[in-house]
């Protein structure tokens, strides 16, 4: 029913029952379940209390479950360790411990979740591909979707292989029909990240507009604030300021209310409104905004925006005139996106730092910006590209 603030609530009142039971084997097997349910549960900790709690229960998990002797519970409580605490070697003993296709399949989507969120897009990909075929085996279609849109479709588009993003974005749609499924119907609007990434404006808009109303309808958190994102930033693109802006601010209002939900989302968003804030000419309110997004990056270790962030931040300080500054943060911007795997972004920032140096030094400006289009286009990203060749067009 996608009820899930009430559904979340019903499983922390179970672990709350369970503990005051008394304790026997199948209660803590009930135990490890209930634990395990609710780490898989979108938004499942909102506070920071909540996500303590989660940590010591998943602790209290994995020893119960090595009592038990259950290699397959055991193998998802160490993946959902290596995720929260950022320990790799978690992902090696739960891929050797899992046996059955489907705690294979968790553990690979598990793991290619840490690979993301470190900037590693390449080698989540094969983990990706890994968790779609075994779920597949599994005849497991929504969690293969899942894969799909989170994994594939993400992940490729973040490694600036866009038409393999695009595949993964047609197979979703494909299967989002096939099962007739709320959740799978709001995740088509994310094929918006590699239009995005191609540049390709009005396709962004065609497809977010399509079926983000359905993840607003049920909350989907990772839909409303990375589409918005996307689309807002279309908009800024094709001139629709006032489009822009009232998207972001609807996304983020609602994002506030659920701090600790949407932090990873929440930061793409704020960095498009730090530019749209920009064209807007409030370079104040852009400053204050990008560095705020740079914060919850760097708080969080967030590779990819934490590069997006010091690029934006740079922009504002290059609209107030604070060139020194402006080139230390783009140049910081590379120096991040250069240490990960992706593509797209790392040529913004070398399109953005070759035209602020264009005044000033001419031949380090074209170079980067003829860099940039090299990048944009061996990643086919045609939109940037034209965007780069103007650059070096004008006189």
């Amino acid at each position: 029913l996608y009820a899930r603030p009430e559904a979340i609530q019903h499983q922390w009142r179970a672990l709350d029952l369970l503990a005051a039971l008394p304790t026997t084997p199948a209660r803590q097997c009930t135990f490890v379940d209930a634990v395990l349910h609710l780490l898989r549960l979108p938004g499942w900790s909102r506070t920071a209390a909540e996500r303590r709690r989660g940590r010591e229960l998943l602790d209290q998990a994995l020893r119960v479950a090595r009592e038990l002797e259950d290699d397959e519970k055991l193998a998802e409580a160490e993946s959902f360790t290596g995720v929260m605490t950022g320990d790799e070697t978690q992902f090696g003993r739960a891929l050797a411990r899992a046996r059955h296709p489907r705690a294979q399949a968790m553990v690979a989507s598990l793991y290619h979740l840490f690979l993301g969120g470190a900037g590693r897009y390449v080698d989540a990909l094969v983990q990706v591909r890994r968790a779609i075929e075994l779920y597949g085996a599994a005849a497991a279609k929504f969690e293969q979707a899942l894969e799909i849109n989170f994994g594939g479709r993400c992940w490729a588009a973040r490694a600036g292989r866009l038409e393999e993003s695009l595949t993964y974005a047609v197979r979703l749609r494909q299967m989002a029909s096939e099962l007739d499924d709320a959740r799978l119907r709001s995740l088509r609007a994310m094929a918006a990240e590699p239009y995005v990434y191609l540049g390709q404006w009005e396709e962004v808009v065609r497809v977010a507009e399509e079926s983000l109303p359905i993840a607003w309808e049920i909350g989907e958190h990772p839909v409303v604030m990375f589409v918005s994102a996307w689309l807002g930033l279309a908009y800024l693109k094709l001139g629709r300021r006032d489009d822009a802006r009232r998207v972001l601010d609807r996304a983020l209002g609602w994002g506030v209310t659920r701090v600790g939900v949407t932090v990873f989302a929440s930061v793409y968003i704020t960095i498009v409104r730090a530019l749209v804030h920009l064209a807007d000419g409030e370079t104040s309110q852009a400053l204050d905004v990008a560095r705020g997004a740079l914060d919850v990056a760097d708080r969080n270790h967030y590779a990819m925006e934490q590069g997006a962030a010091h690029r934006a931040l740079g922009q504002a300080q290059e609209h107030a005139g604070q060139r020194e500054e402006a080139e230390a943060s783009y140049r910081r911007s590379l120096d991040v996106l250069e240490s990960i795997q992706s593509l797209p972004e790392l040529a913004q920032s070398l399109l953005a730092l070759g035209r602020f140096m264009l005044p000033t030094d001419p031949s380090e400006g074209r170079r980067l910006v003829e860099r940039a289009r090299t990048i944009f286009d061996e990643i086919g990203a045609t939109g940037w590209s034209a965007e780069a060749t103007a650059v070096l067009d004008r006189p």
